[in-house]
């Protein structure tokens, strides 16, 4: 039997073990999965079974004396979400819930870890406010964040549309340029001298002029994909 200490101490099958809602052979499976696997402890005791969903939450909340919510049908807003950032969220599946006086209230599924709730601090800058929900609720709670990311996406699309555009004109002047003194050359430069400009409209040198002028725009493109795009 593992030694007595202060449950803030303890993890969550630890607690459960000196409560007696686990068997010490069952304590030991759990650390051993968890060294093997990695997986959460809360996951591996529900997972096998040796306790319900309802008992970890009940056993969570008379423990740690914290509100129990429900998040189904919840929506929550944006800007609340942000707050902390979803790859966050998923690692600790937590979910802002509210904000007030500097101080964050978050659903968990498992807060008896309270590294977690030190990091959440760090990540934040607030005092976090644990409070109780299902596994189930935060998970579905955390597809949230799908509707928050795409929102930054289509603001994020509004926002660089005039730099896009900006970039898109400088790349076309850039790729007219030969064109543009071709023209030049025509209609002002050799407009005094016929001869020199019938040279500069026969067909083998037009055609030769676009060859080059292709080639010229071809370049162009690649040096703004490969160092702009």
């Amino acid at each position: 039997m593992p030694e007595k200490q202060n449950y803030n101490q303890k993890n969550l099958a630890e607690m459960l073990l000196d409560e007696g809602l686990i068997s010490e052979a069952q304590y030991e499976a759990v650390l051993e999965s968890h060294r093997d696997s990695g997986k959460r402890l809360s996951d591996i005791l529900v997972d096998n079974n040796y306790i319900t969903e309802g008992v970890k939450v009940n056993f969570l909340k008379k423990l740690l004396k914290l509100k129990v919510v429900k998040l189904a049908g919840l929506k929550i807003p944006q800007e609340i979400l942000q707050i902390i950032p979803r790859e966050i969220a998923e690692k600790y599946r937590t979910v802002p819930l509210k904000l007030a006086d500097n101080v964050l209230t978050v659903a968990m599924d498992d807060p008896s870890d309270p590294t977690i709730i030190d990091n959440l601090k760090m990540v934040t800058n607030y005092e976090i406010k644990p409070v109780l929900a299902s596994t189930k609720d935060i998970k579905s709670a955390l597809s949230q964040y799908e509707g928050v990311e795409k929102a930054e996406e289509e603001v994020e699309e509004i926002s660089s549309f005039p730099q896009r555009l900006a970039h898109n004109l400088v790349a076309i002047v850039i790729m007219a340029i030969p064109f543009l003194i071709y023209l030049y050359q025509i209609f002002i430069g050799l407009a005094d001298n016929p001869e020199a400009q019938r040279v500069w409209l026969e067909p083998t040198n037009q055609i030769t002029f676009y060859l080059v002028w292709a080639l010229w725009v071809s370049l162009v493109y690649e040096v703004d994909t490969i160092f702009f795009r």
